[in-house]
């Protein structure tokens, strides 16, 4: 199931954490999966895009987060940093803010 979580969008784990409880539990329970975040709204497809999405995987995979990435011409940075702010993130390593050149 790992293996599957692995090549699974962030997009999709985040509405599959919806799913029941079970699915939210196995999700939460492979770390792999939420190591590295990106976060994107234009991306449609992959990259978590909407702020509902974004808060929902740092309140609940927080403490497996070790890298987040988004666009700095989105919304998304003021409510990464909130939700930084107030969620334990605590094994964040990474905070990378993309140009429009990067």
């Amino acid at each position: 199931m790992c293996l599957i979580f692995d090549r699974v969008p962030h997009m999709t784990l985040a509405q599959c954490l919806d799913v029941s409880s079970v699915w939210r539990q196995r999700l939460l329970a492979y770390p792999g999966c939420w190591r590295r975040i990106h976060i994107d709204e234009e991306e449609r497809y992959g990259d978590l895009s909407d702020a509902r999405s974004v808060h929902r995987v740092l309140s609940l995979a927080s403490h497996h987060i070790r890298e987040i990435s988004f666009a700095a011409s989105s919304s998304m940075p003021a409510i990464c940093m909130e939700s930084i702010k107030t969620k334990n993130v605590s094994n964040l390593q990474s905070l990378r803010i993309q140009g429009a050149n990067n």
